[in-house]
């Protein structure tokens, strides 16, 4: 098993694009939450 250390920003971050994932958070709020561009948002969520 792995586990890995994250910090509490990071893990907000994972939390949140995980949400837009499932549908829960358009993109452009998710945007607004972590103050990123869309764009951004998108090159993320292809990474995770």
């Amino acid at each position: 098993m792995t586990v890995l250390a994250m910090s509490y920003g990071e893990l907000s971050r994972y939390d949140t694009l995980l949400r837009v994932e499932r549908g829960e958070l358009r993109v452009e709020d998710a945007a607004g939450l972590l103050g990123l561009k869309r764009r951004q948002i998108f090159r993320l969520l292809d990474r995770l």
